[in-house]
């Protein structure tokens, strides 16, 4: 099976910042973001914008993503509420729900990327 793998560090060293999208004023604190690199949103693995698509994640999480923002669709969100995504990223790090992802949350759990298996994908948005 086709995998890739997306790192939770942005290109300073720091904690992605879609990781803490929803850590503002009127959203929902756990909504999050995967921003992927020119690599990962050029190639093939993952369908065009506004298509849904399951992937396996590292440590056997089945998710539903779609590609967004840009014209190129160069992140990954959960459809059907993006604090799908923040919640088990908080978990998977040991972070409470609604709490900031940082540096050293991601430091401290030992694993800065998350590896996806390509499953299938589907449908329009």
């Amino acid at each position: 099976m086709k995998k890739i793998t997306v790192s939770l560090i942005d290109k300073n060293g720091d904690a992605q910042y879609g990781l803490n999208w929803g850590r503002r004023d009127k959203r929902d604190p756990n909504e999050a973001y995967l921003q992927l690199t020119p690599e990962v949103y050029k190639s093939d693995f993952f369908p065009p914008k506004r298509k849904y698509f399951i992937v396996k994640t590292d440590d056997n999480k089945t998710i539903i993503f779609t590609r967004a923002q840009k014209g190129l669709g160069c992140t990954l969100q959960t459809p059907e509420n993006n604090a799908q995504l923040g919640l088990y990223l908080r978990e998977r790090l040991g972070v409470a729900p609604g709490e900031e992802i940082t540096k050293q949350d991601i430091e401290r759990f030992g694993f800065s990327k998350i590896t996806f298996t390509k499953i299938q994908w589907f449908g329009k948005i």
